[in-house]
This record gives structure tokens, sequence and C-alpha cells, in this order.
């Protein structure tokens, strides 16, 4: 199979997804069928939709001011910790690894420090520890 290798430097005005993300979509899409003829279609189908919102005492997160953002840090069967992370990358990150669509319904706004440490069906969360409870998800097409 023959295969061309391409590398594509792009730059957004404001590369913060939090602000604009729908818009680097377009441009990318724009930019692969204009450049590579890249066709894709969309359709709609029903899918199971989870929603992440705050708890009912409050988000107990702070906001990180001054710290440089970073990539979490991912190893099997330890706790994951997020460095200077936006809500939407908690959202990515969820709806990757569940394989449904997560909506940010939580209204916070910043960039945060946080860890999710996981359990298994039939396990009890740590003493102690904020949780993230997941409900049978809504339908949504």
């Amino acid at each position: 199979m023959d295969s061309d290798l391409y590398e594509i430097a792009a730059k957004a005005e404001k590369p913060d997804l939090t602000d604009n993300g729908d818009q680097i979509r377009e441009m990318l899409r724009t930019l692969l069928a204009d450049r590579f003829k890249f066709a894709a279609h969309r359709e709609t189908k029903q899918l199971a939709v989870y929603s992440l919102v705050v708890g009912k005492g409050g988000s107990k997160m702070q906001v990180v001011k001054d710290e440089p953002p970073g990539d979490p840090s991912v190893a099997f069967g330890v706790p994951i910790a997020f460095r200077n992370m936006p809500v939407v990358g908690l959202v990515n990150y969820l709806a990757n690894m569940l394989g449904s669509p997560v909506h940010d319904d939580t209204g916070l706004k910043g960039r945060y420090n946080f860890t999710l440490d996981f359990c298994g069906p039939g396990e009890r969360p740590r003493r102690g520890k904020q949780h993230l409870i997941f409900s049978k998800p809504s339908r949504s097409s």
C-alpha cells in the first residue's frame, strides 16, 4: 500500500478550546477539504448522553492561577492527575473513556487541578474523596 505523510502547521487566533472550539473545528474541516480534498458527512443518531453537573454542596475545586498547563498523568490502576485543566478537558476525557457524549452542565469557568481515582463496579469510593457519580445516561439525538 502506498501512503504519503503530511505535516500540517496551522495556528488559530485564540487556540483555547474553551472559547472557540467550534470555530477551530470548522477551520480544520475547511483546511482538509481545500488542501487534501477530504470529504466527510455528518449524521444524527440516538446515543446515550452523560451530563457533568456540580453536586448539591457546590464545587470544592479552586481556580488555578499562574501555573503552566499540563497533560493528564496516566498510569494503569493509578489515579489520574489533571493540572491546570479547564472543565472541557475533563468532559472530553470522560467522553473518550465512556464512548458516549458528555455535556458540561457545571457552569464552572477557569482551570483547575484535580485527580480522578476510579473504583470498579460494587466498590465504594475512598473516604474523604469528592465523587463523580455516573447514573443511567439520558437519550439524545
